[in-house]
């Protein structure tokens, strides 16, 4: 009897643990900066389609400008409302946009196919 409780308290602070952790884990993500966000995704774009080097500059601004432009809309608005969707999906067609100028149709091409095999709601 002994044994099972204590390995049932054992059990629920390991559970605590790894919840905590998970918490952690999800708050460290909310606030990486605009800046890393951007260059996590920059990586992402070379990965899928090797752009030049003349195109990483623009790249990297576009994704930058992208996310600091996110991160004034979540502070403004709670996500899931109507009117913070809507503008979510602005700034993604702006960003997609603004890629259009930067890469090369067949780039396009690639960067689409990967973002549907990674998942990426870009």
């Amino acid at each position: 009897m002994t044994k099972g409780i204590l390995l049932l308290f054992i059990l629920l602070i390991n559970t605590e643990i790894a919840v905590r952790a998970q918490g952690n884990e999800r708050a460290m993500k909310e606030t990486v900066s605009p800046e890393a966000k951007a260059q996590e995704m920059v990586s992402r774009v070379y990965s899928a389609c090797s752009p030049a080097g003349y195109q990483a500059n623009r790249i990297s601004r576009a994704f930058t400008d992208y996310y600091s432009q996110l991160d004034e809309l979540m502070h403004q608005s709670s996500p899931g409302q109507a009117d913070f969707e809507m503008k979510r999906k602005m700034l993604k067609d702006n960003l997609n946009e603004r890629l259009q100028t930067i890469l090369t149709p067949e780039q396009m091409s690639m960067w689409a196919s990967y973002k549907g095999r990674e998942k990426i709601d870009l």
